[in-house]
């Protein structure tokens, strides 16, 4: 962020680039400098209903359990979010969705169950999806959303490799940070 100052980029759209200027250039870099194919990487494939249906469920499991241990977390952690997310619900609905939940989704989920995960030996295994949820929660620097984002982490890393396609993650936390934003916006309208 004291990058993105320095530039003078603070405006509406200063979260959207925030994502964009942190998250795009190293995956465009992983690609040109690995020379590796994007869809081999990546395996972007169509999702049975089955599967789908699958997702949608674990996206909403996982809720109420991110919710306690981001409580939890809180007994000992100041939740360092909190100014970020009123400071964007004074703005549009749309640009909220767009920076926490649509780009987070996509730019985080190519990174980590994409390009991480992919390169991790034994992708297929327990202990991968727990070291690439470690990465995911440590790449946040947030340590009162650690505990659950580690845990979504992990059902993430688990809905790839059971479907076999980024998609499945990328579906999953979209539909756990637009949920999330969702709720909190409406709480903010009401309380405000």
């Amino acid at each position: 962020m004291p990058i993105t100052k320095k530039l003078n980029i603070h405006d509406n759209f200063y979260y959207i680039k925030i994502q964009i200027f942190y998250l795009l250039p190293p995956i465009v870099i992983y690609f040109i400098l690995t020379k590796q194919k994007i869809l081999e990487v990546l395996k972007i494939k169509k999702i049975s209903l089955k599967n789908l249906f699958i997702i949608i469920i674990s996206s909403f499991i996982v809720q109420p359990i991110a919710y306690v241990f981001s409580r939890l977390s809180e007994l000992f952690v100041k939740n360092p979010t909190e100014e970020l997310i009123i400071n964007l619900f004074n703005k549009s609905y749309y640009l909220i969705i767009i920076s926490l939940a649509i780009l987070p989704a996509i730019l985080e989920e190519i990174i980590m169950r994409g390009i991480v995960l992919f390169n991790q030996k034994n992708k297929k295994t327990t202990r991968a999806c727990i070291v690439n949820s470690f990465l995911f929660a440590f790449m946040h620097f947030n340590l009162q959303q650690f505990l659950y984002i580690f845990i979504l982490g992990f059902l993430l890393c688990k809905l790839k490799n059971k479907t076999d396609t980024i998609l499945a993650p990328i579906i999953s936390h979209f539909i756990f940070n637009f949920t999330q934003v969702t709720m909190a916006y409406i709480f903010f309208k009401i309380n405000k």
